[in-house]
């Protein structure tokens, strides 16, 4: 079973009388209602555990002055919700509690965030190795061009990812043995887009003005990344699953690192996140002043 570890520092000033000294991991969710429904943020507790770290049979014990540590190890489910934050909300998160209890007097409790995120059964390196299959698509009749752009499938939060794009001219294909480099891509501009939908409870009083007591779907969007890339000089398709094609440029993509400029995925009943990824090539000829460009959505 998984779990934390770690240890409790105390400095006492002067002595004091104690009831229980103990550590804790609580989980606690928030959503934010629109603005259209009153009432602060939909939450609640998710999980709680907790380690008593000290106690005495009786009332209370007396705990003199001086520094004191104590260790901790608390159990982790493996149900628990990961850690859900982003840019301007923490839907889901966690903290680590230590608290002194006593008599007569206000408990003494310090706290510390923590994060909680399941871990691919893979390497990372063989996530990203899983390419999209691949679509191929006529750019248009002004200029007959196939191409194709490849990502990987699955992309770990905050990893560089390889964009790959294969292209080959279907007008006055040139004979065999010469080669052909008159169209190709100038630039590709990234937007990912991540769209957030939360399930809230209408308050009593919302569900009586509204008249509407079921829970409501609310939808947001923002954009985590909008990024664009000169293409190097095009290279012959040499892999394999290339040779369709005359031509590839590989770019490299870095997706936001900060666990509050993005959020993972997430898919559960009252919140629930995905990303859309829309790209736009622009494609020039070397010898005249034309260019063309294309646009694709991938989810």
């Amino acid at each position: 079973m998984p779990s934390i570890s770690g240890k409790l520092f105390l400095y006492i000033p002067q002595d004091i009388s104690v009831k229980a000294i103990e550590v804790k991991i609580v989980g606690s969710f928030k959503i934010p209602r629109p603005e259209i429904i009153a009432g602060p943020c939909q939450g609640g507790t998710t999980v709680e555990r907790s380690q008593t770290l000290a106690s005495s049979r009786d009332n209370s014990f007396r705990l003199p002055s001086g520094r004191y540590e104590f260790p901790f190890e608390l159990p982790l489910a493996r149900e628990m919700m990961d850690t859900v934050t982003g840019v301007g909300h923490e839907y889901h998160s966690y903290e680590v509690r230590g608290v002194v209890h006593r008599h007569f007097y206000s408990d003494i409790e310090s706290s510390s965030p923590l994060r909680i995120h399941r871990t691919p059964n893979v390497f990372y390196a063989n996530l990203l190795d899983q390419v999209v299959p691949s679509v191929e698509e006529h750019l248009n009749e002004r200029v007959d061009l196939r191409y194709r752009i490849s990502i990987p499938m699955h992309i770990p939060f905050g990893a560089s990812f390889p964009l790959r794009v294969e292209y080959s001219s279907l007008s006055d294909q040139p004979q065999k043995g010469q080669s052909r480099s008159d169209i190709h891509p100038r630039s590709i501009t990234i937007h990912i887009t991540e769209t957030h939908a939360l399930k809230v409870t209408p308050t009593a009083a919302d569900a009586i003005n509204y008249n509407n007591p079921l829970p409501l779907i609310f939808r947001k969007e923002h954009v985590i990344l909008h990024q664009s890339y000169t293409v190097q000089p095009p290279a012959r398709a040499l892999l394999p699953e290339s040779l369709d094609f005359d031509y590839s440029s590989t770019i490299p993509v870095q997706l936001p690192r900060d666990f509050h400029a993005c959020t993972q995925d997430v898919q559960s009943e009252l919140i629930k996140v995905h990303h859309n990824l829309r790209f736009n090539v622009e494609f020039e000829r070397e010898c005249e002043d034309e260019t063309e460009s294309s646009q694709q959505n991938k989810n």
